[in-house]
């Protein structure tokens, strides 16, 4: 299934499969003093632009030099007298993208790999902080850049940000409050289920959603879909890309088809068998973040359905294999009856390794049974208890929203930079920001500590601009230079008057 991204502003499709930037004589004339015009009867540059490809196909990744081609068709008229070079420029205002000599010819053509640069439809900004002890947590894929990357301009995806559910199979329908970022009233939940084959899903239906607030959304799951285990997957969109897939006749109702393109972070929902143990509570319910180094961190489970192969999981995750997603561990246990196990707490689990400090915690605990289908039990949390020589780490900062907001992209002609105030909680003085435009090069932006509420950084406007590509068909004759140009998102062309070197 393929979302069509929206098209940024600057790239608007070229109707016409040849874009001539030749005018009228009149029209040149009109344009010149009396002086002039004898020069501009003289020859002067025509130049085309075939089958130009349309903006949403542009990569938004640093592209292959060998990639598609734009072919450009130039003709000298009405003939070629007295004109001594040529040379097809390609600008990205203000700069010069490639200078492209030409032979003088009244008709010629010259293909260019298109190497320019798209307007950025998404800016990602990611909180480093190197005061605070690394944890994990739910999202590991942001071990690079040291933490976690929260879109904050142009194409803004609502996102869950809750843990995964999990409910037992035969359930009748329900609804859930899930938490995330950027929810909207017109925010769509599709309902979707991976299968065995990399990168392909089955999309079922938009599920009924209510609208809390931009932190939280209500989600409906009809009870046709709870009547045996399997993993589901809610996949939140934004409307209009909702209506771009209808629109394009986006198949429902379990049609196998490839990864969604849109959408931001999905929210899991397990659907367990109902052979599942049961997880009742753990005893104790909280440890010391030291029990471990005393041999006091031993735990009883309470509950049902146990059996000596029953595998006690620690995580966020009882099903996650990504490496880079922080899998669940496995904790050691001992079968006591099908109504309790005993298990030790590693101290991996109660404090940092290599900082004097506690887990932030808690520990979440399952229970999963060996057997066909997500024999897993509900998840139990034991909490850690500081001490005064591990006491908590620092809390980790959150990046909430930023101001401007919306967040316009600069124009070429602008400021060098923006100053954008970043809003959020637990901020430090030695914190920055890393600045992404469509998940590309990681930028450091200058960052200023104003409270642990706010945060000000200076974007460049490199990193954050409108790209406007033109062409440009340049002569020389003995008068001086003369050129057409058109602009990419322009029907119209551009002439400029002869010019003396």
């Amino acid at each position: 299934m393929r979302f069509a991204r929206r098209c940024s502003a600057s790239r608007i499709a070229v109707q016409a499969l040849a874009v001539s930037l030749s005018l009228p004589a009149l029209a040149l004339a009109q344009k010149s003093s009396d002086s002039r015009h004898a020069t501009l009867e003289g020859p002067h540059p025509v130049i085309e632009i075939e089958n130009p490809r349309p903006p949403s196909q542009k990569p938004r990744r640093k592209k292959d030099p060998t990639g598609p081609a734009i072919q450009l068709q130039y003709r000298i008229t009405p003939n070629t007298s007295g004109v001594t070079a040529a040379r097809i420029e390609i600008w990205d205002r203000p700069d010069l993208i490639v200078k492209i000599p030409v032979k003088v010819a009244k008709t010629g053509e010259v293909m260019w790999p298109d190497s320019s640069s798209p307007t950025p439809s998404r800016l990602d900004f990611s909180l480093i902080d190197p005061d605070a002890p690394h944890s994990c947590d739910r999202n590991c894929n942001d071990v690079e850049s040291g933490g976690l990357s929260v879109t904050v301009a142009g194409d803004v995806p609502p996102s869950f940000t809750s843990d995964p559910a999990r409910v037992r199979a035969g359930e009748e329908t329900f609804s859930l409050d899930f938490d995330g970022r950027f929810f909207t009233p017109s925010t769509k939940v599709l309902l979707a289920e991976p299968t065995p084959k990399k990168d392909i899903w089955k999309a079922w239906e938009f599920l009924p959603t209510e609208y809390i607030e931009a932190s939280k959304i209500r989600v409906t799951v009809p009870w046709t879909y709870l009547a045996s285990p399997r993993k589901l997957v809610l996949w939140p969109f934004n409307l209009d890309e909702v209506e771009a897939a209808q629109g394009n006749g986006l198949p429902l109702n379990g049609t196998e088809q490839k990864t969604p393109v849109g959408g931001g972070a999905q929210e899991i929902l397990y659907v367990a068998s109902s052979a599942s143990p049961i997880l009742r509570s753990p005893e104790p319910g909280q440890l010391s973040a030291d029990a471990a180094d005393r041999t006091e961190a031993k735990v009883i489970l309470h509950g049902g359905g146990f059996t000596p192969s029953s595998v006690v999981l620690a995580g966020r995750d009882p099903f996650e294999e990504n490496p880079l997603r922080n899998p669940p561990s496995v904790v050691t246990s001992r079968y006591l009856s099908p109504e309790a196990l005993e298990i030790h707490i590693p101290a991996s689990l109660l404090r940092f390794s290599n900082h004097s400090y506690s887990e932030p915690g808690p520990i979440r605990i399952w229970v999963r049974n060996s057997g066909n289908g997500f024999q897993i039990s509900e998840s139990r949390d034991i909490q850690i208890l500081p001490t005064a020589k591990l006491p908590p780490p620092p809390p980790r900062g959150l990046i909430f929203e930023i101001s401007p907001s919306p967040l316009p992209v600069m124009t070429a002609n602008g400021p060098t930079a923006e100053e954008v105030t970043v809003i959020g909680n637990n901020f430090r003085p030695n914190d920055s920001i890393i600045a992404s435009a469509d998940q590309g090069e990681k930028t450091k932006l200058p960052t200023r500590f104003i409270s642990p509420s706010e945060l000000r950084v200076s974007l460049p406007r490199e990193l954050w601009r409108q790209h406007r590509v033109s062409y440009r068909f340049v002569i020389v004759t003995a008068q001086g230079e003369r050129a057409s140009e058109l602009y990419e998102d322009e029907d119209a062309p551009e002439t400029e008057s002869p010019s003396t070197k």
